[in-house]
C-alpha cells in the first residue's frame, strides 16, 4: 500500500502565506526529527527526558530513537504510514515518538483512555496500519484492544508494544524496546538520513485529534515545518532555555504535551519532567531533580508575539 504524505485530502495554506511565514524566518526547511537532531548535536549532554522510570540525555534519546526509526523501517513500514498512539507519561513513549517521526511514519494522537468505539472510527479514518499500546496498565489491557483492532481494521499489521525488552516483553506484540538492538548507531543514523531526505517540510507530521465533545473525534493533520514553528515559538514566548526545566503530568501523547512538554522544551534544548497526574509519585521527582520553570496543566492561549501573527490577526 502507498501513502501519500502529501495527502490530495489536506487543504494546503495558501502558497504565499507559507512563502511570506518562511521569509519571515518564522517556519523552518527541515522535518520535525532533522529539527530535533539539530538541537541534540548541539547538546548532547544535556537532559532531554527525566521521567518517573527513568533519564535519558541528548544524545542518548538521539541515538536510541535513530535506532527504533531503523527498526521500524526494518519492519517493512512505509514512510507516510500512521500509527496510532495509545500509551501514558512513561520514558519511553518519548523514545518511541521521536523513535516513529525519525522512521518516516504519522502519529495519531489517540488517548490511553480511547476504547474500541474512538480507536476504530479514527483507525478507519487514517488507515493505520499499527498500534502502538502500553503493556501493564492498570485497569484496562491495551494490548489486547489492539489485538481485537487487527482482526477488525483492514490496514491495521502492525501492534507495538510498549513495556519491556527481553523475558519482560508482552509476547503478543512486537517491543518497542527491543527496536533495532542489532543494529549500530551509524547504521540507523544513515537510514534515518535516507527517509527523511524524501519527506517535504510541508508534509504531514502528525495526525492531532479534536476533543470528541460532539462525536468520535475528529482528525487534525500538522505540518512538520508550521508544528515545530508552533512548539518553538511558544517556548520563546515564556523565555526557555537549555537550562529550563518544564514538568508535565497530564498526557502527553496530546496536542498540548507534545507541544508544550515535548516539542517546545526541545526546541530550546530545555529539558521535560515527565510525570502523571498523581502527585504522590511526581512531587517527589519535581523536588529532587530541581524545581520547573513551568509545569502542565500548561497556559497555551499565550499569543504568538510575531509581527507575521500580528499582521493577520489584524486582517
Amino acid at each position: 500500500m502507498t501513502y501519500l504524505r502529501r495527502d490530495d485530502r489536506l487543504v494546503r495554506y495558501p502558497p504565499d502565506v507559507a512563502r511570506e511565514y518562511r521569509a519571515a524566518g518564522l517556519w523552518g526547511t527541515r522535518t520535525i526529527p532533522d529539527e530535533f537532531h539539530r538541537v541534540a548535536t548541539a547538546h548532547p549532554d544535556r537532559p532531554a527526558v527525566i521521567a518517573l522510570d527513568g533519564h535519558l540525555t541528548y544524545r542518548e534519546l538521539d541515538e536510541r530513537t535513530d535506532l527504533v526509526a531503523a527498526g521500524l523501517a526494518g519492519l517493512g513500514l512505509a514512510p507516510g504510514a500512521p500509527v496510532l498512539f495509545q500509551v501514558g507519561n512513561r520514558l519511553q513513549a518519548i523514545v518511541a515518538w521521536y523513535g516513529v517521526l525519525k522512521a518516516g511514519l504519522v502519529p495519531v494522537c489517540t488517548l490511553a483512555a480511547h476504547r474500541g468505539h474512538e480507536i476504530g472510527e479514527i483507525g478507519r479514518r487514517v488507515g493505520a496500519v499499527a498500534h502502538l499500546v502500553e503493556a501493564g496498565t492498570r485497569g484496562f489491557d491495551l494490548v489486547d484492544l489492539a489485538l481485537r483492532q487487527r482482526r477488525e481494521l483492514p490496514t491495521l499489521e502492525h501492534v507495538l508494544v510498549l513495556g519491556g525488552a527481553d523475558s519482560d516483553a508482552d509476547p503478543r506484540g512486537t517491543a518497542v524496546e527491543s527496536l533495532g538492538r542489532d543494529l549500530d548507531a551509524h547504521a540507523a543514523r544513515g537510514v534515518v538520513e535516507r527517509i527523511q531526505a524524501g519527506i517535504d517540510p510541508d508534509d504531514v507530521a502528525v495526525f492531532q485529534l479534536s476533543g470528541g465533545t460532539t462525536g468520535a473525534p475528529k482528525v487534525i493533520p500538522r505540518l512538520h515545518a508550521e508544528y515545530w514553528y508552533n512548539a518553538a515559538a511558544y517556548a520563546r514566548s515564556w523565555g526557555w532555555r537549555p537550562d529550563t526545566r518544564v514538568a508535565h503530568l497530564i498526557p502527553i501523547i496530546h496536542n498540548a504535551g507534545i507541544v508544550c512538554a515535548v516539542h517546545g522544551p526541545h526546541s530550546a534544548g530545555a529539558c521535560l519532567l515527565l510525570g502523571t497526574a498523581d502527585l504522590d509519585e511526581s512531587l517527589p521527582l519535581m523536588a529532587a531533580r530541581a524545581p520547573p520553570t513551568s509545569c502542565s496543566a500548561t497556559d497555551t492561549s499565550r499569543p504568538l508575539r510575531t509581527p507575521v501573527f500580528r499582521r493577520r490577526r489584524r486582517r
